[in-house]
């Protein structure tokens, strides 16, 4: 895949540190992510047919940049919580409304999606699969079945496969998870969603989607932690015969929903 375009990169992270944030927390949320959330929206599919789209485990973030730069006339938003309510959400950039749109509150792992069959164009599930602890498989079948004919999915989540979790395993004998840690229930505020329940290797996942039904269009990974010993772990895995390519940290994903593709509910590598 060709590396991302960094003009358009900035101009996408200027976009989001000019959104109106409740507090310091929630900008210096940004701040952090903002590599992620551009490429993210820089990769998106552009609004093509119906110009509808769904970013489940919204922070009201991607959201406003999928109408900005995407096209997206009708951006819907979910989140975790008691399935059947919806709230209305609006996005601020220096005091100016950018998008005002629904945000419907369920269960992606257990509750059928409150959407009718073949509505949407797009899906997003960013950061999320990393955080499922009971059954994946339900989100992406309901995600296929949202989907319009030819519709997309859009997946970003770390990579397990990558030269950091790499050398976080062979050099420091660590877990290799980008974020292992559970919630200390010392802090108030905690948490207790932010634990990554299973990360994927980039070969995993593509598996996932084709049992879902999807056929993958674009795997691109993406740099995030400090590999210091990046070039003794590529000459290591060269060495071996082990591939180099998507080892960055970050796995951002572009599938299409096949129609009547056999699919498998429950593949055996991820179920037992």
């Amino acid at each position: 895949m060709e590396p991302l375009d960094e003009a358009w990169l900035k101009e996408v992270k200027q976009f989001l540190y000019s959104l109106d944030q409740p507090d310091t927390q929630a900008r210096d949320y940004v701040h952090v992510h903002a590599d992620r959330l551009a490429a993210t929206v820089v990769l998106a599919p552009p609004a093509q047919t119906s110009r509808r789209c769904l970013e489940l485990g919204s922070y009201m973030h991607i959201a406003p940049a999928l109408k900005e730069f995407a096209g997206y006339a009708h951006v819907r938003a979910a989140s975790l919580g008691p399935a059947g309510e919806t709230a209305t959400k609006v996005a601020t950039s220096h005091g100016r409304e950018v998008l005002r749109c629904d945000l419907d509150l369920f269960d992606v792992e257990h509750d059928p999606f409150p959407y009718t069959d073949e509505h949407f164009e797009l899906v997003l599930a960013c950061e999320l699969l990393e955080h499922l602890r009971a059954d994946p498989m339900h989100m992406f079948f309901e995600i296929y079945r949202v989907l319009e004919p030819d519709g997309r999915v859009l997946l970003t989540t770390p990579n397990c496969a990558s030269l950091s979790s790499v050398e976080q395993c062979l050099w420091r004998s660590a877990n290799p998870y980008t974020y292992s840690l559970y919630p200390d229930p010392r802090k108030p505020g905690r948490d207790e969603a932010a634990s990554h329940i299973r990360e994927y290797t980039p070969d995993e996942l593509g598996k996932v989607l084709d049992a879902a039904g999807f056929l993958v269009e674009a795997f691109h990974t993406r740099a995030g932690r400090v590999v210091e010993s990046k070039d003794v772990v590529e000459d290591l895995l060269m060495a071996y015969g082990f591939p180099v390519d998507l080892r960055g940290e970050q796995i951002y994903c572009i599938a299409r929903k096949i129609s009547h593709a056999a699919r498998v509910r429950y593949p055996d590598f991820l179920y037992g």
